[in-house]
């Protein structure tokens, strides 16, 4: 049986986290599915093993779970004792305790935007890969999610990218890389959020101007929307199709919320 695991925001606890965030992250798996039958997988950053254990049921032939926290490597160790051709470890993301290109496919999800040395990382991560294998990987637009900033609103990360930042950045070690986008973000109403939660915050009257900002701007726009927990696993019939991966699209009116890379070694 799981050891329990509180939810801090820093990683996904199944039937703990709040319905965004589990959606935004089991979707990612969802799409990192369809590259693992018969590969052997290494899932960098894997949290409490939930993606892992998803991906060795869409046919990888073995996967292992890394992660630096061993409180999480407890959760999923234990979690998931028994489950034959899964495996997890703790270890540092730059410095990786395995053999070179002992691996077909590489997955990390939101994990470089929490790291000093990202190039050293990426690096990390093609010299495990065989000569055709694939590095799929995530991280926040920094479009949205602090573009008005230099670091990164959210505590718990270092350095976050704007798209063709992320994609020259993946281009200096792959040979070529594919962008891919998630939850697109309407860019006039999301500055409209922005404007009214300023405003709220120092106007007098704030409540009726509340009211009307309601009838004019979507309640799904809000940041603080949270319906509450989810199902313990990831199921693909549950998962809500707005949070679906998709090819990169980008525009002055319109961005995603997270950028999504399937490069090639």
């Amino acid at each position: 049986m799981a050891v329990d695991l509180q939810f801090t925001g820093e990683y996904v606890v199944p039937g703990k986290t709040p319905y965004i965030m589990y959606e935004e992250h089991t979707s990612r798996y969802v799409f990192a599915g369809a590259f693992v039958k018969d590969k052997i997988v290494l899932d960098i950053a894997c949290g409490t093993g939930y993606g892992a254990y998803y991906l060795l049921g869409k046919g990888a032939k073995y996967l292992v779970g890394i992660d630096i926290s061993s409180g999480v490597i407890d959760y999923a160790t234990r979690k998931y004792a028994g489950v034959r051709k899964l495996c997890f470890a703790r270890a540092d993301a730059i410095s990786l305790p395995f053999p070179d290109t002992c691996a077909d496919i590489i997955v990390s999800f939101e994990t470089i935007e929490h790291l000093e040395d990202q190039a050293r990382f990426l690096s990390e991560c093609k010299r495990l890969l065989k000569s055709d294998g694939l590095f799929i990987c995530s991280t926040p637009n920094k479009k949205i999610s602090s573009p008005y900033s230099e670091k990164p609103i959210n505590p718990f990360h270092v350095k976050e990218f704007y798209p063709a930042e992320f994609s020259d950045l993946l281009c200096r070690h792959f040979s070529s890389v594919n962008l891919y986008g998630q939850c697109d973000v309407n860019l006039i109403i999301w500055k409209l959020v922005r404007v009214r939660s300023k405003a709220l915050s120092v106007l007098p009257g704030r409540e009726i101007v509340r009211g009307l900002l309601r009838k004019i701007i979507p309640v799904s726009y809000s940041f603080n929307k949270n319906p509450g927990p989810t199902a313990p696993e990831i199921s693909e019939e549950a998962v809500d199709k707005s949070y679906k991966v998709h090819k990169f699209r980008g525009s002055l009116i319109q961005t995603p919320k997270y950028v999504i890379a399937v490069a090639e070694k």
